[in-house]
């Protein structure tokens, strides 16, 4: 019980009274080339909390879902699926024709906070999922219908900006080693194309927040104490008197 109690005080005071611990953020933009092989994985890390970042694409009449090139420019990620070749905006992350999706799998589990839209064309919409799985850094995760449904959290960030923006994603704080990002995936006048300059991780497994329940627990602990102290100063002052 002490020992639990003193791991709350701890963290309590090192992090001065904020229970997550510094953001980090990490940085997409590169150089790379328009178009290439489908199913790539680019992997990057900040300080000890690694992702690996790969393409996908649904087609929105079929259904069918394949694997795509995921390119690293100067506005950030950008899928280029089948369905395109290496043509102005064809490497952006998009809802026309087929619906692309951005999967990111880290080395531990995250809160995830915001992504950077650093290129933006007529639109920025977009659908994110959040979730858990074993080790999918090592174990790298093939999308589909029933692989989003299982992530158990979706939501949807939209926009009438027309210009590069930060998307808040994760309003609820939840944990998770996965991340999907897509265009929005319901839009039935698609024209959403976007990259994925930054995204920016507020809290990581290493300093996961204390469940409700540790933190009641903490309250009574200190209680606890508190009282324990008085008793043995009230004993100490009665043998005193004696």
């Amino acid at each position: 019980m002490l020992k639990k109690i003193g791991w709350l005080l701890s963290v309590i005071v090192l992090s001065g009274g904020n229970l997550y611990a510094s953001s980090i953020t990490f940085d997409f933009s590169g150089s790379t080339a328009l178009d290439g092989t489908d199913g790539n994985i680019r992997t990057f890390t900040v300080g000890a909390v690694s992702v690996k970042t790969s393409a996908f694409s649904r087609d929105k009449s079929t259904g069918v879902w394949s694997e795509a090139f995921l390119g690293s420019f100067l506005g950030g990620l950008g899928v280029t699926d089948n369905s395109e070749g290496a043509g102005t905006n064809d490497h952006t992350v998009d809802n026309i024709g087929r619906d692309n999706y951005v999967l990111f799998e880290f080395s531990e589990k995250v809160v995830v906070g915001s992504a950077f839209l650093g290129v933006v064309v007529d639109d920025s919409d977009l659908t994110a999922w959040i979730g858990t799985k074993t080790d999918p850094f090592t174990n790298h995760q093939t999308l589909s219908d029933a692989f989003l449904a299982s992530l158990g959290f979706t939501e949807s960030n939209l926009t009438a900006d027309t210009i590069p923006r930060t998307a808040d994603l994760n309003a609820g704080n939840l944990l998770g080693n996965v991340l999907i990002i897509a265009a929005y995936t319901e839009d039935t006048t698609p024209e959403d194309q976007f990259e994925i300059q930054t995204l920016t991780i507020n809290d990581t497994q290493g300093a996961e927040v204390p469940e409700p329940a540790s933190l009641a627990l903490l309250g009574v602990g200190l209680a606890g104490v508190a009282g324990l102290r008085r008793r043995r100063r009230a004993k100490f002052t009665s043998s005193k008197n004696r």
